[in-house]
């Protein structure tokens, strides 16, 4: 549960001076008129300090171990004390003379905060004169702030101010020679503090280190190359004054380079928005190991334009445009209600430089999630294949495939500590923020698609590149989706963007379906710089079942070359109703579940997740594992791995589902179950067709209370007959985990067969066993060899299912025996091998 409040923006105008190096963000050159000589020689410099009372650093840290597991609250680092401190009410005028002869009015105001190791201070009003300057450095002069002029005023006349390293900080306000002493600050101007943040956690562990809180299994953002784009967006933001969140620069439609910024609803509100402090590029510059990086890039202020609780985003603008300097980028976004392949989240954690995690998974749909800040509509993103998130994460841009933000972080488990099946998050969805709620105050849409184009996705925006004069690409392809289609017809639909300066009158659009024939779709029309059009191709039909390659590009902008190729082309991976059978799922990919397999878990809670050390049978190190030990709080929830949609409307039977299972109860009374349905209508409505609990799921004897953890032997082979689906083309299976708190149950080796294709497939594969003749005239041989001695029957069917002889062996090893099917009908029969662990089928014809 992570929704940490450190945002690191600031649309200050800032200098900062340490050991000698200056670092600009936002700024005015100079120097404290109390730094130069003349100030020495010429004033008294006595400064008198405001006092602030001692913090009791024990307790907050107490308070700390316990909040620091919740990423729906602040990454806390300081403690504020609220003050009410102006140079009418507090400090010192004193007047110097310049080299020219000319009379200087200083200002000056120290703040002691006993045992801070940094401070920090906001401004309730910040009016800054023409010609007055305003610096804050630490007692030793080894790190300054500003100068802070009348560029830094800002609407709101407030202003937040960036960490100052120490326990005493003084802050210096040079007038004007023009105006008489203290008279600027008096008349439409003028400043005060309201707020003095004791930081006694220092953040410049990490500003000046590079590294420091958080965790060993984090990964520096500059050791992956493809996304370097992306991190220009992301910043760090210190809220509230003593907090830390995560954000991005999000690009609007128009791509005019409007400052919007999206975080976590969770990090803050409308009235503290004007002093938060977004610091950008804060990162190492080196893999490992961590090194300093630069930390000069805030901006201070924002303005907030929306936000919603109901998918925990908040939209603010910041009070102004980071400079070109800054090297910064807007993210690209998607409002599609869909299911991403993989994901990746940049952020930082514990106020850390910026890190970067990967998630190989698809994301779950966990509904409204409940993480104590009130409930979300979230996706679930794990388990976290590489990296993770904490405290400081939240807010934090979470990436599809296509490395478009479809979410931002509101919370979850995970952490580097934390077992597999804890390491995942959930990040409130972009699509539902985008259009939920009645006002522009409550949805991204309004801002993001001022002119109500209807977009559904947004490439993102580089304000220091320069577009080529043709360059036509595909944005997107709307339909068809990564997805399972219940029919065989497509009408594919395409976004086309111009991102060439001149404007786009026409251009060729391809399509091509799995390397076939080249289809080409001439479009015209006219098309700005950014501007996008959703383009509608021809419809595709009786396209056959299975998995196919959609690939669209575009060729010929205005009868000329396209400048840029790198976004002429989209594809896109989808699915009608399989029938290559038999279908498999053993869970053995890095990408759990993989392909059109998807995770159904509407509480938003624990789910199956892959276990990675388990298999059937000890033939494989991987399953799927739901864990009803540990997380037993999640009792009476059900949660369900849902198949691909299958098209038995040719099969022949015997239509066969099995699967391996491993389970052992905690207790004679906890009942954890394992049910499995089937739906003929695409999922629309289901039907039982297994359903085992306790002692009839178990595969091993006694109780234990402990996590169930099975060997090579303690699994067991399950097997459905379900001819009735035969005939059916929108067919899925639904194995779904009940949790009576009692222990783990681990599933593998889901096998969907068919009369025709011979057989089922056995995961460890101990028999041998063959028929002979085949084709036969009645007498049928058969030969078994198996590796172990076991309960041995063989069962005879036909077409239909119908048993129609039988032999029950016994105990053996193997051996050679006879069927006599003289007195069956001509046609194709199927023979069956049972044993206690699996069942084997074959095909056979009588003539």
């Amino acid at each position: 549960m992570k929704r940490n409040i450190l945002i690191c923006l600031f649309a200050s105008i800032i200098f900062i001076f340490n050991s000698g190096n200056s670092f600009a963000q936002i700024h005015e050159n100079g120097t404290p008129s109390s730094f130069t000589p003349a100030f020495g020689t010429n004033a008294n410099i006595a400064i008198p300090f405001a006092e602030m009372p001692i913090v009791n650093v024990d307790s907050l840290i107490k308070e700390d171990l316990i909040n620091d597991q919740y990423k729906e609250i602040p990454w806390r680092f300081g403690y504020n004390h609220y003050v009410n401190l102006n140079p009418e009410n507090s400090g010192q005028w004193t007047t110097t003379v310049l080299d020219n002869g000319d009379l200087e009015h200083v200002w000056m105001l120290g703040i002691h905060c006993p045992d801070a190791q940094t401070i920090n201070i906001a401004f309730d009003k910040f009016i800054m004169p023409k010609g007055g300057k305003m610096f804050i450095y630490n007692a030793d002069r080894t790190m300054v702030l500003g100068a802070f002029t009348d560029k830094t005023n800002q609407q709101d006349h407030q202003l937040g101010v960036d960490l100052v390293r120490g326990s005493k900080i003084i802050i210096e306000y040079d007038e004007s020679p023009d105006v008489p002493v203290g008279q600027s600050l008096s008349y439409n101007s003028g400043i005060n503090i309201f707020r003095v943040t004791h930081g006694y956690r220092s953040l410049f562990q990490h500003l000046m280190k590079s590294f420091g809180s958080s965790e060993s299994c984090e990964n520096n953002i500059i050791c992956d190359p493809n996304w370097q784009k992306q991190k220009r967006a992301v910043a760090c933001i210190t809220v509230n004054g003593n907090g830390v969140c995560s954000g991005s620069l999000i690009n609007d439609v128009p791509s005019d380079g409007t400052p919007y910024f999206l975080t976590a609803n969770h990090c803050g509100t409308a009235n503290d928005a004007p002093t938060w402090v977004f610091r950008f590029n804060w990162e190492s510059p080196t893999c490992t190991p961590s090194n300093d990086g630069p930390y000069g890039y805030t901006i201070s202020g924002a303005t907030q334009k929306a936000f919603n609780g109901h998918s925990d985003f908040n939209l603010v603008q910041l009070s102004s445009t980071p400079p070109d300097t800054f090297n910064l980028y807007y993210e690209g976004w998607s409002n599609i209600w869909v299911y991403a392949d993989s994901t990746t989240g940049i952020h930082h954690p514990a106020g850390d430089i910026k890190k970067i995690s990967f998630a190989a998974a698809p994301t779950h749909d966990a509904g409204m999630q409940n993480e104590g800040n009130g409930a979300a509509d979230v996706w679930r993103v794990g388990q976290w294949t590489n990296g993770v998130t904490e405290g400081g994460s939240s807010g934090s841009p979470l990436y599809d495939q296509n490395h478009r933000v479809i979410g931002q972080l509101y919370g979850g488990p995970s952490d580097c500590s934390v077992t597999t099946i804890d390491r995942y998050d959930v990040y409130g969805k972009f699509a539902t923020s985008w259009a939920y709620g009645s006002t522009a105050g409550t949805r991204l849409k309004d801002w993001l698609d001022p002119n109500n184009t209807g977009a559904l996705v947004n490439d993102g925006y580089d304000p220091n590149v320069t577009p080529p004069a043709l360059d036509a690409g595909i944005l997107n392809i709307n339909t068809p989706v990564q997805t399972n289609y219940c029919n065989n017809t497509i009408t594919p639909s395409v976004v086309l963007k111009n991102h060439g300066s001149t404007t786009l009158t026409s251009v060729n659009i391809n399509y091509q379906l799995d390397g076939g024939p080249v289809v080409t779709h001439p479009w015209s029309g006219s098309l700005l710089l950014h501007a996008m059009a959703t383009v509608t191709l021809t419809t595709m039909s009786s396209i056959p079942s299975g998995s196919h390659f959609l690939k669209v590009y575009t060729s010929s902008p205005n009868s000329g070359t396209d400048l840029d190729h790198s976004n002429d082309t989209a594809t896109v991976v989808f699915v009608t109703q399989l029938n290559n059978f038999p279908i498999t799922e053993g869970f053995e990919h890095a990408v759990f579940p993989y392909q059109t397999w998807r995770i159904g878990n509407p509480d938003g809670n624990d789910t199956w997740f892959h276990n990675i050390a388990v298999g059937g049978f000890g033939n494989s190190t991987s399953c799927a594992e739901y864990d009803n030990n540990t997380n037993n709080q999640y009792q009476g929830q059900y949660d369900t791995i849902y198949s691909p949609t299958i098209d038995f409307s040719n099969a022949i039977s015997p239509i066969r589902l099995s699967f391996s299972i491993a389970y052992q109860q905690a207790a004679s009374n906890i009942n954890d179950s394992l049910l499995v349905s089937a739906s003929t209508d695409c999922g629309a409505t289901w039907s039982n067709i297994y359903a085992k609990g306790g002692a009839t799921l178990a595969t091993v004897n006694g109780f234990l209370t402990s996590p169930f953890t099975p060997s090579s032997g303690q699994w067991r082979k399950d097997s459905i007959t379900i001819n009735s689906l035969v005939g059916h083309s929108n067919v899925m299976f639904a194995f779904a985990n009940y949790n009576a708190g009692g222990n783990n149950i681990y599933l593998d080796d889901i096998n969907i067969s068919v009369g025709n294709t011979g057989g089922i497939a056995s995961s460890d594969n101990p028999t041998m066993f063959n028929l002979y003749p085949n084709p036969s005239n009645g007498i049928l041989n058969v030969s078994v060899n198996l590796n172990r001695v076991d309960n041995v029957s063989l069962h005879v069917t036909n077409l239909l299912g119908q048993e129609i002889c039988s032999k029950n062996i016994g105990n053996t090893s193997g051996g050679n025996y006879t069927l006599d099917l003289s007195n069956a009908a001509k046609g194709i029969y199927f023979v069956q091998l049972k044993t206690d662990k699996e069942t084997t089928v074959k095909r056979i014809t009588i003539e």
